[in-house]
């Protein structure tokens, strides 16, 4: 069996994949009355996309993911305050 680890272009595909569904979440959590569920997921999402960046020495990446992650929260704030 192959691991994440062994194989770099499966790495690759999944941190596009995971760019992608953080992209649909964030869509969501602005289009959705309630972001509550869309907000939980943009954030597993970006979770994994940090670790899956990191794990692979991406730190433009992780970086570009943690901060997206620092925005989301600021934006969902604003959202349950307003």
């Amino acid at each position: 069996m192959t691991s994440h680890r062994d194989n770099p272009d499966r790495d690759l595909l999944e941190l596009t994949r995971l760019n992608g569904e953080i992209e649909r979440a964030w869509a969501s959590m602005h289009a959705d009355r309630s972001p509550a569920a869309a907000y939980s997921d943009l954030k597993e999402f970006l979770h994994d996309a940090i670790a899956l960046a990191e794990r692979l020495g991406l730190r433009d990446e992780r970086d570009r993911f943690k901060a997206r992650l620092a925005e989301a929260k600021a934006v969902f704030r604003g959202q349950m305050s307003g």
